[in-house]
């Protein structure tokens, strides 16, 4: 996660922490099915900004 934190925005790390909080206040499954796939996007996000690591 760290390694994935650096690749991400300043907006993008506030936004994490704000759905991380709606995720851990949900209190229905389907409130918790959506902040995890907000998480889940961000996160993809920031893993498109990573070099991609090439086999020899």
């Amino acid at each position: 996660m760290s390694k994935l934190w650096s690749y991400m925005t300043e907006e993008d790390k506030k936004k994490y922490h704000e759905l991380k909080n709606e995720l851990v206040n949900a209190a229905t499954k389907n409130e918790v099915r959506y902040y995890a796939s907000q998480i889940h996007e961000l996160l993809d996000k920031a893993e498109l900004k990573m070099p991609k690591i090439e086999d020899q």
